[in-house]
């Protein structure tokens, strides 16, 4: 069974103001590695598998004006989650499929 979305609550928007003030603070910059906060992208996890849970990131990406997801009324930031033994694997997968080509 899946988890239920998130709530919003006044912790999640603190940390929705903390990623707009990294990007402020830091305006070349499109994206920032940081950990989940509390039940964030719970659903996006569940269906990466087993995996240890103290490994969990967060990818937040910024969209720039010239890019075709770039929406100016809307939001301008994305979510992916991530975690090390997923990306260790697909590394792999796409050396192994390099080297025999």
């Amino acid at each position: 069974m899946r988890p239920a979305p998130p709530k919003v609550t006044t912790l999640s928007k603190w940390f929705d103001a903390a990623d707009k003030i990294f990007f402020q603070k830091y305006p070349d910059r499109f994206s920032h590695i940081r950990k989940p906060h509390s039940d964030e992208c719970q659903g996006e996890f569940w269906s990466l598998g087993d995996h240890d849970r103290k490994r969990r990131r967060i990818i937040l990406w910024r969209v720039p004006p010239d890019n075709a997801f770039y929406d100016a009324t809307g939001v301008r930031m994305h979510t992916f989650p991530l975690t090390p033994a997923r990306v260790l694997a697909a590394l792999r997968s796409a050396a192994a499929k390099t080297q025999t080509a």
